[in-house]
């Protein structure tokens, strides 16, 4: 005969079981409106697809490599801002099709569990939804002035670390920007005459010198942590 519970037993923590399309994630209910550990690291919005990451297969014929500094980066953004975006991954195998660094980057991080959206792709729409993914990201480009000034607010704000957004003090100094504006006013055109403009720019302690003869007095003095960068369809 089964033991009857005191009255004044403190009562077991009964699992919240959600049907996932991986399988059955079983979540802790903490009460209070806590949220588990493991869950407090991904976007409110995004935890009803989390699944344990041992469900999540890294694709073995991923085109897209991660070098360590790459994944350090990606690992210093979840430590940061929690993950904001699930990773993809094909319903039928469970590898993953979009979103192979942020699962290594989670384990290092020690993450257990990360929010998935299945798909129905097959091999080739796999393979076509994950090279369009890396690849479209390599298409796009920079505002080079717009990038430096919000790079430079990042490094002045207290403990700013540009490091862990994926650049360095030198990459800083050497932004430039490609085309100053031509004489009509208008950004990225060549000048009138046809004959482009050579832009100089020195990073001289922060400081920002255009002025060819002065960029190449100040390397001339010796000032070692000077960044020169020259740009120019003609000499």
């Amino acid at each position: 005969m089964a033991k009857k519970a005191s009255k004044d037993a403190p009562a077991e923590a009964v699992p919240v079981v959600r049907e996932e399309e991986a399988g059955t994630v079983a979540v802790p209910e903490t009460g209070g409106g806590g949220v588990p550990a493991h869950l407090a690291v991904i976007h409110e919005s995004l935890r009803h697809l989390a699944v344990p990451i041992d469900q999540l297969v890294p694709d073995p014929a991923n085109t897209r490599s991660h070098g360590e500094r790459n994944l350090a980066v990606i690992a210093a953004s979840l430590a940061e801002f929690g993950q904001d975006q699930p990773v993809v991954v094909r319903k039928a195998t469970g590898v993953i099709v979009k979103g192979n660094g942020r699962r290594a980057a989670a384990l290092m991080l020690g993450w257990t569990h990360l929010a998935a959206l299945y798909v129905d792709d097959d091999t080739l729409a796999a393979m076509r939804r994950s090279i369009v993914d890396n690849r479209s990201a390599e298409l796009a480009g920079w505002e080079h002035q717009l990038l430096a000034q919000h790079l430079s607010a990042a490094k002045e704000a207290p403990g700013g670390c540009i490091e862990t957004l994926g650049f360095t003090d030198a990459d800083l100094a050497s932004l430039v920007v490609e085309w100053p504006s031509s004489p009509s006013g208008e950004h990225g055109q060549e000048p009138q005459g046809g004959e482009p403009q050579a832009l100089f720019v020195i990073k001289v302690d922060g400081i920002r010198i255009d002025d060819k003869q002065a960029a190449l007095d100040a390397v001339q003095r010796g000032l070692d942590d000077a960044k020169l960068a020259y740009k120019a369809k003609l000499l």
